[in-house]
């Protein structure tokens, strides 16, 4: 049952996974919570008399804060798990924005797993309102070299620049991670060196070259390789989708292969683009045509175009097909899922973040 509880009897968890920035309430909520004076209840944990520990509602409790009430909702809950406490609150935390280095999100998640309360990353991942595929790549992270952890905790580097790092030596990671930041490139570029990179590796001797020849190897044959021009090879996968065969190959060739997209774009579809991108784990790219049709396209490098359809079907389940649009078998390309209108825009938005 909720309680109005004195809002200063209210502190942060020790649970409270550390490098999370506090979550703050916009403007606009001030405002209108301000007005109205009402503020949605949060969860607490009681620890001793007339205190409590801080579950969820970070928000809102820094809000009440800031609105300077003396009191705010509650809903005190006595019997609850370590392993919950945590798994809730950094759900709370994900759910209102709140950032945090991926080295240390991926060290709390695998803290969660260790607890033996989830099972497997695909019942943490369904806890978290994340996709399994995006939990994992989380977790990959933790095999990273340490030096290439450290540029991920200074964001010097993204998790998608370096998620095709782990299972190569600690030395190769390095001097691969050394390219990506001496060239500045693209978190593209540097998934394309890496598979150049593995490619070389297999070929070579390895005790002839060393990790850093090897690496400025793969960085050359980047610069050398140019993106061929014109319509790539469309492999269609999946099935029952319900636009005809006609319409479905009449849109794809008008959006074309190549997936150039406007440079300036609605500031609400490059938000969703970002959502998207985290949720899944791909970074993805919004098509509109002035029809209101138009695809939403993910990028992949190499073979994790396998990783990514797999992962695109088990979200759309067999109500949209997914295509592959390639250069070809060993380069990079795109996953696309296209749509007719805005109502099937809008569904394949929800099952990707659902």
């Amino acid at each position: 049952m909720c309680q109005y509880l004195f809002t200063d009897a209210i502190a942060l968890s020790c649970k409270r996974p550390k490098g999370y920035a506090i979550v703050r309430p916009s403007a606009d909520e001030i405002k209108i919570y301000g007005q109205s004076g009402i503020i949605p209840p949060v969860m607490v944990k009681p620890t001793k008399e007339n205190t409590y520990t801080l579950i969820q509602g970070e928000k809102y409790w820094m809000l009440a804060q800031t609105l300077q009430m003396e009191q705010i909702p509650a809903f005190v809950v006595s019997d609850l798990r370590e392993s919950d406490e945590k798994a809730l609150i950094m759900f709370d935390l994900r759910s209102h924005g709140a950032k945090l280095d991926p080295i240390t999100e991926a060290i709390s998640l695998k803290q969660l797993l260790d607890d033996g309360v989830y099972k497997s990353q695909a019942e943490l991942a369904r806890y978290l309102g994340l996709h399994r595929s995006a939990v994992h790549h989380k977790l990959q992270l933790l095999k990273l070299d340490p030096k290439v952890k450290k540029s991920l905790s200074l964001n010097q580097l993204t998790p998608l620049h370096v998620r095709t790092l782990p299972g190569l030596p600690a030395e190769a990671q390095w001097a691969l991670a050394q390219c990506m930041l001496s060239e500045r490139l693209s978190a593209h570029q540097s998934n394309r060196v890496v598979a150049i990179y593995r490619a070389n590796w297999k070929q070579a001797n390895v005790n002839d070259f060393s990790p850093d020849v090897l690496a400025e190897q793969a960085l050359q044959a980047l610069k050398k390789t140019s993106a061929p021009k014109g319509d790539g090879k469309v492999n269609s996968v999946t099935v029952d989708g319900d636009m005809d065969e006609g319409t479905y190959n009449a849109l794809l060739n008008l959006l074309g292969s190549e997936r150039k997209l406007a440079p300036h774009k609605d500031i609400d579809v490059a938000a969703l683009e970002q959502n998207i991108s985290d949720k899944v784990g791909y970074i993805c790219r919004i098509q509109l045509l002035p029809s209101g049709a138009g695809e939403y396209a993910f990028r992949y490098d190499g073979e994790m175009g396998d990783y990514l359809q797999d992962d695109l079907e088990i979200l759309l389940g067999n109500h949209y097909r997914v295509s592959r649009v390639e250069k070809n078998k060993e380069s990079n390309g795109w996953a696309c899922v296209l749509f007719s209108n805005g109502t099937e825009a809008n569904d394949i938005a929800d099952r990707l973040l659902r």
